[in-house]
């Protein structure tokens, strides 16, 4: 089995005090069998925050 992980991340400060964020996540993972077949499938996701200093 093998794995496969990359991200990014984008902040900004819109006020101050005030942070959103974007990141982006990209994944794979290929798994080897015994007959010697591999197969994988890769995956993505998006994350959205908000970060309110108070």
């Amino acid at each position: 089995m093998q794995n496969f992980y990359a991200g990014a991340n984008l902040m900004v400060d819109v006020l101050p005090g005030l942070t959103v964020g974007a990141e982006y996540l990209w994944g794979k993972k290929i798994l080897d069998y015994a007959d010697g077949i591999s197969k994988g499938k890769g995956a993505q996701r998006v994350n959205f925050g908000i970060m309110y200093n108070f």
